[in-house]
């Protein structure tokens, strides 16, 4: 007898032990898989535009002109984010004929659309979001829209944002809100640093002439360069989030890949245009 409800207790709680497992199963599908490092999308991000910025200047020392026009300009952005593709420990083991598709409805209209609109509409026309991500995206567009506030501010803002989602949205939701997040902290820093170099380099400004050029740092440069970043902030997570959205579909890249590419992409093309649109008014 006591053999027999030793068994049974056994059973029980076999039972028991299993049901709970299965329950944690469920529960971890609810909350994103942090095994991938989103950080790297930003990084692999930041990465691709001085292989671009590179790969420009080159072209433009090559042929003793100025990149003044967009004439072809997307072009070259496209041959030099294929080009470091082959690099980037992100994009390299990916099928390279499949990444233009992440990028392939950027054009100038559109990255100028993107830096001026709600981005969270212009993603959401392109790939199919959730309430869920379209909340999101929304918090992530006002903070970028209330730069004034200042960088850092705004970076700790982002990171809030990304609290939020790992804490709230499923694996599938994640990868495309945490891939912009990353996007946008990233992008935002880069050309707070670097824009001045792009602006001489490629905008055809001798170095000598950069008395020509309101310092960032002043007040009537940060005001325009602030409205240039809300921008280009904006372009970049338009795409990566599209770019990860494309990249996540059946036979794609990948989110990953798809989100580097496409804010690699978007990014350059929008810091170019936003520097030839500056250039009309000097």
């Amino acid at each position: 007898m006591k053999s027999k409800i030793v068994v049974l207790v056994a059973f029980v709680f076999g039972v028991f032990v299993t049901a709970n497992l299965i329950s944690c199963q469920k529960e971890k599908t609810t909350t994103p898989d942090i095994s991938f490092d989103y950080e790297q999308i930003g990084i692999e991000h930041n990465k691709g535009l001085d292989y671009i910025f590179e790969y420009l200047k080159e072209k433009k020392i090559n042929k003793k002109s100025a990149l003044r026009s967009t004439t072809n300009i997307f072009d070259l952005i496209e041959q030099a984010t294929l080009s470091f593709a082959k690099t980037s420990k992100i994009l390299r083991n990916v099928n390279h004929k499949e990444l233009p598709l992440t990028f392939q409805n950027f054009n100038r209209e559109v990255l100028k659309s993107a830096g001026n609109n709600n981005l969270t509409y212009l993603i959401n026309s392109k790939i199919n979001l959730n309430p869920s991500q379209i909340t999101f995206l929304n918090e992530l567009d006002n903070v970028i829209s209330n730069l004034e506030i200042g960088l850092e501010l705004t970076i700790e803002k982002i990171k809030k944002i990304e609290l939020d989602i790992i804490s709230q949205c499923s694996v599938d939701e994640a990868k495309i809100l945490l891939s912009a997040t990353s996007v946008a902290r990233y992008s935002l820093e880069y050309w707070t640093e670097n824009y001045e170099k792009w602006i001489i380099e490629l905008g055809g400004m001798e170095i000598g002439a950069m008395n020509e050029l309101k310092s960032i740092s002043s007040r009537g440069g940060w005001d325009w360069f602030c409205d240039t970043l809300k921008s280009m902030g904006k372009s970049d997570v338009v795409g990566g989030a599209i770019g990860a959205g494309v990249g996540a579909l059946a036979g794609g890249v990948g989110a990953a890949p798809g989100a580097v590419a496409g804010a690699c992409y978007s990014s350059a093309g929008r810091g170019i245009v936003a520097l030839l649109d500056h250039w009309e008014v000097w």
